[in-house]
């Protein structure tokens, strides 16, 4: 037999026994007792269901427990090996952020040397630049001319002779300035690249002085308010102190 079919009779016997409860209205004397006796009878029918639900999952229960203890007496030596592999890898990956340190401060001071070399070497192309176009165009006029060219045609040629050569020397320059910050990005993806496989990094946070940390960062221990409530403090600051009634079932 299927074991939740135990609960079948159970469940009957609630379903019938509730239906009509949902009709009390209580207004005098007679109701409330009557209410109070059948909230006795329904916290019995919870206990019933309570205890068909353990004696039917202790057993599972049991086995679980038993499995998960076994299971973590297998694992200890798993978990001790890689309690050292961490420690040993951490540690190294500390001496190999220090050197990470060091080879970035070096690459910065290097790559303010590439950018310097790099802005005077584009300043040189632009000024080249210049002086290219500058001949390009008067080369331009003077073949115009000797091809009989009018002077509108000959200007239209040099000044697109003079485009030309600009667009391709400062062309140039750009190109110097990007590879010095490629070499740098590049740089710097190397160094950042050398640490331990495997690690990941994450921010925490440890208390090291409680009375220093912001009232926004706090919670209320709810728990210890109403500890102290029960044993007959009435008054907190910031709390409210009130009585609540409850139905136990008891009669």
């Amino acid at each position: 037999m299927n074991n939740l079919q135990s609960f079948d009779e159970l469940k009957a016997n609630i379903t019938q026994y509730v239906e009509p409860i949902n009709e009390i209205s209580v207004s005098n004397r007679e109701g409330s007792d009557q209410a109070s006796q059948a909230f006795k009878h329904l916290n019995d029918l919870e206990k019933r269901v309570e205890a068909k639900r353990k004696e039917l999952v202790g057993p599972l229960n049991d086995q679980v427990a038993r499995i998960n203890a076994y299971a973590k007496e297998v694992l200890n030596p798993i978990s001790t090996a890689k309690t050292h592999l961490n420690n040993q890898l951490v540690a190294f990956e500390k001496i190999l952020e220090e050197e990470r340190k060091e080879k970035f401060r070096i690459e910065r001071e290097e790559n303010i040397k590439r950018q310097q070399e790099a802005m005077k070497a584009a300043d040189e192309a632009r000024l080249k630049a210049e002086e290219l176009a500058a001949k390009a165009k008067e080369e331009a006029e003077t073949n115009a001319m000797f091809d009989g060219a009018t002077d509108e045609e000959a200007k239209k040629l040099a000044d697109e002779s003079e485009r030309k050569a600009r667009a391709h020397a400062m062309a140039e320059a750009t190109r110097i300035e990007f590879e010095a910050k490629k070499e740098h990005w590049d740089m710097n993806k190397e160094i950042k690249d050398d640490k331990v496989k495997g690690t990941r990094r994450s921010w925490k946070a440890q208390v090291v002085d409680e009375y220093k940390i912001p009232r926004e960062y706090l919670i209320v221990d709810e728990v210890k308010i109403n500890k102290v409530v029960r044993a007959g403090v009435r008054s907190i600051p910031g709390v409210k102190i009130f009585e609540e009634i409850k139905m136990t079932g008891r009669i």
